[in-house]
């Protein structure tokens, strides 16, 4: 029978998990036989660590999910095992935790050379290997060609895209205010961020926010998000599709490689026409345009060697980036103008800031930025309860030795960014929604690595400024203009997979002011 003839419906609950768990531990028992005492003696000894309870079969497997109901779930077990946990995908697999703020420290300073989950995979058919998946040489060399695209000076020319774009917006739901019903936010942030991602990578005037539905670029970038939210791993419905060969041969495989496909055209042919309009066009002439993009840059970097990027390597560059900066600052927008309709106190402070910084002007400049600071800190707030990435694991490629505990060579440790954000023993009544915990006063007193929502350490986020600017800017306008107030008939339903964000969407209604 055909792997497309197969009818998944009938492949799921307890027959589905049983086949997963059975070729999880043929691929770990095929792994292990070189060094099979070795193996043995890890298993044992993470089975003296602390642990919740687990059935003998299916270990904790049934408690681990993209639900909010799982991070409880771990967040419970960190409060009684705050340095290490032990989670069990049946009888012989292992998944370290930790949520300790100094042991994810240590381990993020390191970051730059640990080899990356095999849960990442997923993403490979489109991103390729840019700098969220190189390690090693390439990542280094990557990361020190691509950081001069996110200097002070380049950033500045991306304002003028921020300003229009969120006039384009705020245009845009001034259509839908004050009619008394409540508008789902995040297609349009989603629009919105592609629309300022394409105008600072590529110089394309790309109107995202009314064309979503008709350019096939900016159709396969939804769809590629979406297929990637909905593919399961082992906790998910269909754990078989944790396994390519059987994923890009279903329905929704192929669509992922169909729509993988176009992007990487789209992509290719820019580079291919812009590398020919700068060997046709004179230096004087290029510096008539508006402003240098990401493209430009990536173009234009060498290494110390005098050595370029290749087209494939910029185009792997340009795809992270697109998924990277469009998903994640959409979704931080989304939770961002919750939390502020949720806490009209704050909403209300951050909109008497905004107006005394913004004065008669419908435009914000640099030096705007730097007085926003309330907004700010209502962002970072915001960021610290529903944090973008919930959690990161990574391979231990050396025994780790932390706070008397030894973790063997080759473990899963997972990092819990959304459990240290919750921890009463890192933060003061972690479940209050207090902006002023990023006070300049309070952050000399923080330890810098208990906010991770852009990672830290070498690997952090490249494109963490670009992102906090453009949050700022567009929170000023959408603030300035509209009461924000939560639909109370609407459940946001969290959850996490990729991106921490809401499955059932942000309804808001919006009021003029």
């Amino acid at each position: 029978m055909m792997l497309q003839s197969i009818s998944y419906p009938l492949l799921t609950g307890v027959t589905v998990t049983l086949l997963v768990l059975l070729l999880s531990y043929f691929t770990a028992f095929v792994r292990a036989i070189g060094s099979w005492t070795t193996w043995c003696n890890d298993v044992r000894h993470l089975r003296s660590m602390p642990s919740p309870p687990r059935r003998w079969l299916w270990g904790n497997i049934l408690e681990l999910g993209p639900s909010l109901k799982s991070l409880y779930y771990m967040q419970d077990y960190h409060v009684k095992y705050p340095k290490w946990c032990v989670y069990w995908i049946g009888p012989f697999i292992p998944f370290v935790f930790t949520a300790d703020v100094e042991i994810m420290k240590t381990l993020l300073q390191q970051s730059g050379e640990l080899p990356k989950p095999k849960v990442y995979k997923f993403l490979h058919k489109w991103l390729g290997l840019g700098l969220l998946f190189s390690d090693g040489a390439k990542w280094r060399r990557h990361r020190k060609m691509l950081t001069p695209a996110f200097h002070f000076d380049i950033l500045k020319q991306y304002l003028p895209v921020y300003n229009e774009v969120s006039h384009k917006l705020v245009e845009v739901w001034s259509g839908l205010a004050d009619s008394g019903e409540s508008v789902e936010i995040t297609e349009y942030l989603h629009s919105y961020t592609l629309d300022v991602l394409l105008r600072c990578m590529y110089s394309s005037n790309s109107n995202c926010l009314e064309k979503k539905e008709k350019v096939p670029y900016l159709v396969a970038i939804k769809q590629l998000t979406c297929l990637l939210m909905e593919r399961p791993n082992f906790l998910g419905s269909n754990p078989l599709h944790f396994f390519d060969w059987i994923y890009f041969n279903t329905p929704a495989g192929r669509q992922f490689l169909h729509y993988s496909d176009v992007v990487h055209k789209f992509s290719e042919g820019v580079i291919v026409q812009r590398r020919e309009q700068i060997l046709k066009t004179s230096p004087e002439s290029q510096t008539t345009r508006k402003f240098k993009d990401f493209l430009d840059i990536l173009l234009s970097a060498k290494d110390e060697n005098g050595e370029g990027l290749t087209d494939t390597e910029i185009r792997e560059e340009v795809d992270t980036f697109m998924f990277a900066g469009h998903d994640t600052t959409a979704s931080a927008l989304g939770w961002t103008l919750y939390c502020l309709a949720m806490y009209k106190k704050h909403q209300e402070m951050c909109r008497k800031e905004i107006r005394e910084v913004l004065a008669s002007r419908d435009y914000i400049t640099w030096e705007d930025l730097s007085k926003l600071s309330y907004t700010t800190m209502c962002i970072k707030e915001s960021l610290r309860l529903y944090p973008l990435v919930s959690f990161t694991a990574k391979l231990l490629s050396e025994d780790f030795v932390s706070s008397g505990q030894r973790i063997p060579k080759g473990s899963w440790v997972g990092l819990g960014i959304h459990t240290m954000h919750h921890d009463p023993l890192v933060w003061n009544d972690p479940e209050k929604y207090d902006p002023l915990r990023f006070s300049t006063e309070e952050t000399k007193k923080m330890n810098p690595f208990a906010f991770l929502t852009f990672s830290a350490g070498p690997r952090n986020c490249i494109g963490q400024r670009f992102a906090m600017q453009e949050l700022q800017v567009t929170i000023a306008y959408i603030v300035n203009k509209f009461l924000l107030e939560v639909d109370t008939t609407h459940i946001v339903e969290p959850y996490f997979h990729a991106i921490f964000k809401s499955k059932t969407g942000i309804k808001l209604k919006l009021t003029s002011m």
